[in-house]
């Protein structure tokens, strides 16, 4: 029970940023621990499937494809193809430029 709860506060002391792709944005929800998904359109059959092979679920409630905060949730997103940043960075490599400025 007490590492989990250090886990927690360590997550929680955790600075992670989304980012832009063509088409759409990536948010990071610490509140939900979740990182979403949001498309300006339906995304093809093809990027559906490579969402949900990499762990990604669609959220009729969040409007967006999404999973947990993991550093597995980033390295999933790092191989999806359609949500690569605009900035050509992969998105493990965004955060931990984000860990580092905020520390």
């Amino acid at each position: 029970m007490k590492k989990r709860i250090e886990e927690l506060e360590r997550k929680a002391d955790t600075d992670y940023t989304g980012w832009e792709f063509g088409g759409g944005y990536v948010e990071v929800n610490k509140e939900d621990n979740r990182l979403r998904i949001f498309f300006e359109e339906k995304p093809g059959e093809a990027a559906r499937s490579e969402l949900k092979s990499n762990g990604f679920k669609w959220s009729p409630k969040a409007g967006a494809w999404q999973r947990q905060i993991t550093a597995n949730a980033f390295h999933a997103a790092d191989r999806i193809r359609c949500i690569k940043p605009l900035t050509g960075e992969k998105p493990s490599d965004l955060q931990k430029k984000a860990g580092t400025e905020a520390g």
